[in-house]
């Protein structure tokens, strides 16, 4: 199945996903996966069993892609946006923790400017 890493989310960490059977599995996101991009997960789907029709014709709710994971502290650091950079610009950055990231550079910040990040750490 396809997952989508969610917010704050790269390569390495655990994630809890929901099957679309309802199984709960953790998987570790691969590397150079971050938050957004999409990766695949491996899994036996279980029997299906016969459900009632819904309640409103045409309409079904579909799992979503991940369930999230037990709440963790967020950390703040200060990013310089490195040379040529502008406002708008996705760029790249290595946390204190070594994640790699991609961030945008927000409006009003050029090259050579501080700007705060804030991320999920390890």
């Amino acid at each position: 199945m396809t997952v989508v890493a969610p917010p704050g989310i790269c390569g390495g960490q655990q994630v809890q996903v929901t099957t679309p059977d309802g199984q709960i599995l953790n998987v570790a996101v691969p590397a150079g996966i971050c938050q957004g991009q999409q990766f695949q997960v491996a899994y036996t789907a279980r029997p299906v069993q016969p459900v009632s029709a819904p309640a409103y014709p045409g309409y079904a709710q579909a799992a979503p892609p991940y369930a999230p994971a037990a709440p963790r502290s967020q950390a703040t650091m200060t990013i310089e946006a490195p040379p040529g950079a502008y406002a708008g610009q996705h760029v790249q950055i290595t946390t204190p923790d070594g994640q790699i990231m991609g961030v945008t550079v927000p409006a009003g910040v050029g090259a050579g400017q501080l700007f705060p990040v804030t991320y999920m750490p390890r």
